[in-house]
């Protein structure tokens, strides 16, 4: 027998007559302790251990303990081994949740083009191409931008067009209910120019409308309406092919001066008014093609002192969808920090002869050609953009000769086309954080572009204005 198991009572020992088990002094480790008893040994009092416990009244027996450190030895072990057995797939699983949070947020597109400039070079360097097959197109419904320009273009070409109980007073009332989803009109004035008969080679002003008094009434009624303004010039020339602006040429740097004197004059008693009625936004000019690179930068920037002294709300230049594309630089002017936007009127061609596109490839190209178009204007400016001008015509060429009112092709109506256009182009723009609004056109009295009556593409609008 051991010094170990003299510890024990022998048998035929008197039970009262016990032996003192010294205990482990608190400061040893258990890997320290002696060696427990071999199960053999154990086993030769296996009848007698209660007795022996019941011996000793200071506390469990040394073997008592071993077996506790022990147990409490493995359950620590086995913890440590489930916890280098989970943490890496847990791990995997908090880096998975956290990608498809970024993927799925609201503001994922702001977020990867935050840094665009490394993402993205001049257009002119850019090449695209579209997948042979393209998904359709889904917008996604937790893009929410409470600030968005959602607007409907409301052109009036009378004087008194906008006068209460006119037509037009009546179509705010369906503008802004919830079939629409509009909060924003883009109010058009059409100024009418023609060469004076007292100056050679200039211009002078024809004609107006509305007149600044019907103008005021419809401000009010838009307003009362719920609605914000964006009051914008257009521009018509009776001595220039097709009468559009963007195709005025003066024929010296005296004549380009005069011009823009003339049209300050004509524009500026409407931004006046402008500033008196609280309109949310006025735009400075609209498509000036060829003046807007070719004219000297001093003139644009004295153009924008004189607006900006008159109104201090916000200011725009609302370009062509050709001006957006520059052989070169954009002009310095479009930086000046008076502007607080920039305005596109969007009627670049998908396609440039006579044809359709399938539904379910206009939001893949229009993603991959167009958009492109719009975020190179804010990277190379430094400004926010809005589309200005957003439409299309029902008709099944729509993607040709986009700008175009009437039917160039006399091609039939092809209403899925057109509500997958619209579709893509304002859902597109609203996910996108350098655009800050789009304006639709028009209402009524916008030829094949005209929107009143037509349920299914007004559905399409309303779905993307109110997030359905």
């Amino acid at each position: 027998m051991t010094r170990q198991d003299e510890n024990y009572r022998q048998p035929g020992e008197e039970q009262g007559s016990p032996r003192y088990v010294p205990l482990p002094a608190p400061h040893l480790r258990p890997s320290l302790l002696p060696p427990s008893p071999t199960p053999r040994r154990l086993s030769q009092y296996a009848g007698k251990l209660p007795a022996i416990r019941g011996e000793h009244q200071h506390g469990p027996s040394l073997r008592t303990r071993r077996q506790q450190q022990q147990q409490q030895r493995r359950s620590r072990q086995r913890q440590r081994r489930l916890a280098r057995r989970l943490l890496p797939p847990l791990g995997a699983v908090l880096a998975l949740a956290l990608l498809l949070l970024l993927i799925l947020s609201p503001f994922s597109s702001a977020l990867f083009l935050r840094h665009p400039s490394q993402r993205l070079r001049l257009i002119g360097e850019t090449t695209m191409t579209v997948p042979a097959v393209v998904p359709l197109f889904t917008r996604t419904p937790s893009v929410n931008r409470p600030t968005f320009e959602r607007g409907i273009a409301t052109p009036v070409w009378s004087p008194s067009g906008l006068d209460a109980g006119s037509q037009w007073s009546h179509d705010l009332t369906e503008i802004a209910s919830p079939q629409v989803g509009a909060t924003w009109i883009e109010q058009p004035v059409l100024l009418s120019f023609g060469p004076d008969p007292t100056a050679p080679g200039q211009e002078r002003l024809l004609r107006a409308v509305p007149s600044l008094s019907s103008l005021a009434a419809g401000i009010h009624t838009a307003h009362k309406a719920g609605l914000s303004v964006f009051l914008t010039p257009l521009v018509m020339l009776s001595d220039v092919p097709s009468g559009w602006v963007g195709m005025l040429a003066p024929a010296s740097p005296f004549l380009v001066q005069r011009w823009f004197a003339a049209y300050s004059a004509a524009w500026l008693p409407y931004v006046r008014l402008a500033a008196s009625l609280r309109v949310e936004q006025v735009a400075v000019a609209t498509e000036w093609v060829h003046l807007s690179y070719a004219a000297p930068v001093a003139l644009w920037e004295s153009l924008l002192g004189e607006m900006a002294s008159a109104y201090t709300g916000k200011l725009t230049y609302d370009m062509n969808w050709t001006e957006a594309m520059p052989a070169g630089a954009f002009p310095t002017w479009m930086e000046d920090p008076r502007l607080s936007a920039l305005g596109i009127s969007e009627y670049m061609p998908l396609l440039s002869t006579s044809g359709s596109i399938p539904p379910s490839q206009v939001a893949a190209l229009w993603k991959a050609r167009i958009r492109p178009l719009l975020d190179g204007v804010a990277l190379h400016t430094g400004k926010p953009v809005l589309l200005s001008e957003l439409g299309y015509r029902d008709t099944g060429d729509l993607f040709y000769q986009t700008w175009r009112p009437d039917n160039p092709t006399a091609s039939p109506p092809d209403e899925a086309q057109q509500q997958a256009a619209y579709g893509a182009a304002l859902s597109l723009s609203l996910g996108d954080s350098r655009v800050i609004g789009a304006f639709v056109w028009g209402w009524r009295n916008a030829g094949l572009f005209s929107l009143v009556g037509d349920t299914g593409v007004i559905a399409v609008i309303a779905s993307v204005y109110q997030g359905r």
